[in-house]
This record gives C-alpha cells, sequence and structure tokens, in this order.
C-alpha cells in the first residue's frame, strides 16, 4: 500500500529549498570575502584610481568600486576601505563656507 502523504512532500520541497538558499548565501558570502579592501592593486600594490560605476556596476551597492591600477593596467573591483579618499567620485564634497565680506 502507497502511503504517499502531501505533507512529506512540502517537506521534502522546503528542506530541498532551504538547503539551495543556504548554499547560494554562503557561496555569495565567500566571493565578497575574497574581494580585496582597500585602495591597492592585488597584483603589484600600486596605487589605484577610481572608475565611475556606469551601467550595471550600480548593481553593486557603494560598499564596492571599480578601480583601475596604475602600474600594471589591472582593472577589477575593490571593497571602499574605511576611510574615504579624496579621488574617489562617490565621495560627496561639502561646500566650502565663505564668510561674508562687507565691501564698504
Amino acid at each position: 500500500m502507497n502511503s504517499f502523504n502531501w505533507t512529506d512532500a512540502a517537506i521534502f520541497i522546503a528542506l530541498f529549498l532551504g538547503i539551495r538558499v543556504a548554499f547560494i548565501w554562503l557561496a555569495t558570502k565567500a566571493f565578497i570575502a575574497m574581494i580585496p579592501d582597500g585602495d591597492v592593486c592585488p597584483l603589484c600594490d600600486a596605487y589605484t584610481l577610481p572608475i565611475a560605476r556606469d551601467g550595471w556596476w550600480r548593481m553593486l551597492g557603494p560598499r564596492f568600486r571599480r578601480s583601475w591600477c596604475l602600474g600594471c593596467g589591472w582593472e577589477g573591483v575593490l571593497r571602499r576601505s574605511a576611510a574615504p579618499q579624496l579621488l574617489d567620485p562617490d565621495v560627496p564634497l561639502a561646500p566650502r563656507r565663505w564668510k561674508k565680506s562687507v565691501l564698504r
């Protein structure tokens, strides 16, 4: 006699989907952890310049930046360091406050 129950199928599907979601989440976390942090090239340790994030690069969010190496020409993605750099195009610069001068 076949004792198939839809509850058993729902448990199997939920468990299967849960394992898949957990695997994708862990793989994404591991990939993000492999992206270098800071402003130096991962190949030659030279300073990198930020590149404007046009197109699909905006999907990465503000935690990442496109960079180009001055030394070896490497182009890729770096995680932003804790201190914003002056040359970073995504850092808004505060307007300079001028003292009001009285012309006499």
